[in-house]
């Protein structure tokens, strides 16, 4: 409930790290939805061995915005005029 982007970030360098030593993996790609597209290239452009990324639905708008929206729905969704 507390996590950041940046701890989730920092979740992904430490799979990445993981990844590179082992010697039966040949290239690491990221594909991020959503945050994720925040995050992928957060991470790849901190790691030198990510050989690429793919963003799918990535955000468009500013954090605020995208909670401010959430929230918005949420509220109609439940029946608060």
């Amino acid at each position: 409930m507390t996590a950041t982007t940046v701890d989730f970030a920092r979740d992904v360098k430490a799979a990445v790290e993981y990844l590179r030593g082992r010697s039966d993996v040949d290239k690491i790609g990221l594909i991020g939805h959503s945050e994720g597209g925040i995050i992928a290239p957060m991470v790849a452009s901190e790691c030198d061995n990510v050989s690429f990324i793919v963003l799918m639905a990535g955000p468009g708008i500013s954090g605020r915005e995208i909670i401010l929206a959430q929230q918005e729905l949420i509220a109609l969704a439940s029946g608060v005029p």
